[in-house]
């Protein structure tokens, strides 16, 4: 009994894991539970979210499209939807620009008191403030009159340049607020 013993020790002794892995999954009759794999060979795990570029990239489909899915026809936007699109984002422009306004102006009256803010710098800005407040007018004209107002191209390109106009707003909101909350030396303080 020792040396089938001996025997059957040195078999084991001489396989990797996966090996004894595979042999208990056959002496039980059961398989890994559901979603579990055996990590066999080439089937490890990619590595998470943290480590960029290290893990296996996921292989895409052709063209984007499952196996399951049936090919639709892509059906072109008809002209109310787009005008649907446009308004849509046109109320978010508006509503984004005006909340850009009031705190560049809160920003403005903030830096003014701090007296960190040059006479024409505050004059540089009170136009930025105005500009905004003429494109935020047609925007309200274009949502009120609709297709009327203007056409679909002229209503996109309006929307556009009113974002642009929100981001230099904010940008400029910021550097005043910063500014503002600048301390002074108290070198020249003294």
């Amino acid at each position: 009994m020792g040396e089938d013993d001996e025997k059957e020790w040195q078999a084991l002794k001489g396989r990797d894991l996966h090996s004894h892995l595979q042999e208990a999954q056959c002496w039980k009759g059961k398989s890994l539970g559901k979603g579990q794999q055996a990590l066999g060979k080439g089937k490890g795990k990619a590595l998470g979210k943290g480590k960029k570029g290290k893990g296996r990239a996921q292989l895409a489909l052709e063209d984007g499209k499952l196996e399951d899915e049936e090919e639709e026809p892509e059906e072109e936007e008809t002209e109310e939807e787009k005008w649907k699109v446009l308004l849509q984002k046109a109320k978010k422009a508006r509503d984004q620009a005006n909340s850009a306004r009031e705190d560049c102006e809160a920003a403005v009256q903030k830096a003014d008191l701090a007296k960190r803010l040059t006479k024409q710098a505050k004059k540089e800005n009170v136009a930025m403030l105005e500009e905004l407040a003429k494109k935020v007018l047609a925007l309200k004209d274009l949502l009120a009159k609709k297709e009327k107002a203007m056409s679909l191209e002229k209503g996109k390109s309006l929307v556009v340049e009113v974002m642009q106009k929100v981001k230099e707003t904010k940008d400029e909101s910021k550097e005043l607020t910063q500014l503002a909350n600048k301390a002074g030396s108290r070198a020249s303080k003294k």
